[in-house]
This record gives structure tokens, sequence and C-alpha cells, in this order.
């Protein structure tokens, strides 16, 4: 009778830890897809950030917000790209290496637009003359690379701000390309699947 009992005994212990250990299992993967998928959405958002074409119309609805959403995805990738060393292989930590350099370069001509524009547009009057540029801009409803008058007239008359924004504008592109070409989405979404 004791044999018996003993014997059942144990085998509910057994039963309960291979349950226990099936939970665990399925718990560690839950927790490594959750991490690994905050990587993969810094990414994407770094991404859906850069892809506006309509950086006037946005600047002029959200104001600083855009200056605060750069500072916090600059950090954000550079905090991914550090995890991305335990989470994912060598290929896709070395390609979030140069996500993450490549982003930094975009936040630093985004900086340097700033200071310029602050340094250049110091009186009413120069900002008066910028927002009536900027405003023919936004009214007009296209690209920036689509509005040729728009981009003629502020060479024309503000061409340190014209250079800095053509300079922001190509390391977005450079990033943009740099991610589609490296295929990092792609290879991350295969990463993380539970």
């Amino acid at each position: 009778f004791f044999v018996c009992i003993g014997t059942g005994i144990s085998a509910a212990v057994v039963q309960c830890s291979i349950t226990q250990n099936r939970i665990q299992k399925d718990n560690i993967k839950l927790q490594l897809f959750d991490k690994r998928y905050q990587v993969y959405k810094v990414v994407l958002d770094s991404k859906t950030l850069l892809k506006r074409n309509n950086w006037g119309r946005y600047v002029l609805l959200k104001g600083n917000d855009i200056s605060s959403q750069m500072i916090d995805i600059e950090e954000k990738l550079y905090n991914a790209t550090q995890l991305s060393v335990l989470l994912f292989n060598y290929t896709i930590t070395q390609k979030m290496l140069g996500v993450n350099n490549m982003f930094c370069r975009v936040a630093e001509k985004y900086k340097q637009l700033l200071i310029v524009g602050n340094d250049l547009l110091k009186t009413q009057e120069d900002k008066f003359e910028f927002t009536q540029v900027l405003s023919k801009y936004i009214t007009s409803k296209e690209t920036v690379d689509d509005n040729i008058e728009y981009i003629n007239q502020v060479k024309a008359q503000f061409p340190e701000v014209y250079i800095h924004i053509m300079e922001f504008s190509a390391s977005c592109d450079d990033y943009l390309a740099f991610i589609e070409q490296n295929n990092i989405i792609r290879d991350m979404a295969k990463e993380i699947i539970i």
C-alpha cells in the first residue's frame, strides 16, 4: 500500500516538474520575444520618423515634439544596439551597430539644422520671411523634393539654412537606404517569432 502511495506521489512530483519545466520554457520564450520585439520596434519607429516627406507640416502641427522624438529614438536605438548583442545573432548585431551609427549622423545633422536655424533666423523679420516661404510650401501639400519653387526660394533667401536642410534630408535618405539594403527589419522579424 505504502509503495503504491509512494509511487503515485513520485509520479505526481515528476509530472509537476515536467509541467513546471514546460511553463518556464514558454515563459522564457515570451520574455525573449518581448525583448527582441522592443529592439525591432525601435528600428521601425526610427524608420517611420524619418520616412516623413512632410517635415514642414509635421513640425508646424507638433512643434518641438519632433526634437524630443529624435532624442528619444537616438537613446532607444543606442540601448537596443547594446541589447541586441545578447538577443540576436552576430549578423544582426553588426547591422544594428550600423543602424545606430547612421541614426547618430541623422541626429547630428538635425541638431546642426536647429542651431543654424536659431543663429540665422535671430530677428523677427528673418523669422517672418522664412515663415512666409515655409507657409507657401505647407499649403502646396507637396513634398520637399517635389516643390522646386520652395527649394529655390529657400536656396536664394536662406542659403545656409538650405545647405543644412539638404544635408539633413540626405542623411535621412542614407539611413533609410541602409535599413532597406541590409534587410535588418526582415532579418529581425525572422528572429522574433515565438
